[in-house]
């Protein structure tokens, strides 16, 4: 294969994934820093006690989290919308909040990389689809 052509198949099919690739690196990498102080690092002391709560994980590191996170919410996800019905709960935008982590940002980060990965399930509403 000659150098002109390997270039050329680099540039049409390569390039393109590389580029949506980092588009979910940099979202998932939001998501993570964003949810940081409030979700992510006291539930990860809580599985992890022993473990020092990485400030720039991998990629990997990132989704295994999530799944996990994703995967324990499909319990409490009931219990969670029926505390929003209380009138007098003080910690209401903390629970919007968490509610917003688990039902948008992660589910929608999680469809691109899979998508992307070319693999058929994803995570919708709390539940896994294959």
């Amino acid at each position: 294969m000659s150098k002109n052509c390997l270039d050329e198949l680099l540039t049409k099919h390569l390039v393109p994934i590389l580029g949506c690739w980092h588009i979910v690196k940099l979202a998932a990498e939001a998501v993570w820093k964003t949810f940081l102080p409030s979700f992510i690092a006291p539930l990860f002391h809580s599985i992890y006690p022993t473990k020092k709560v990485p400030y720039k994980p991998t990629l990997f590191q990132i989704f295994s989290f999530f799944n996990t996170f994703m995967l324990a919410y499909k319990d409490i996800s009931t219990d969670l919308y029926s505390a929003l019905e209380q009138p007098d709960l003080a910690l209401k935008g903390c629970l919007y909040d968490l509610l917003f982590l688990m039902d948008y940002a992660i589910p929608l980060v999680s469809k691109f990389i899979y998508y992307l990965l070319g693999l058929n399930f994803y995570f919708t509403n709390s539940e896994l689809y294959l």
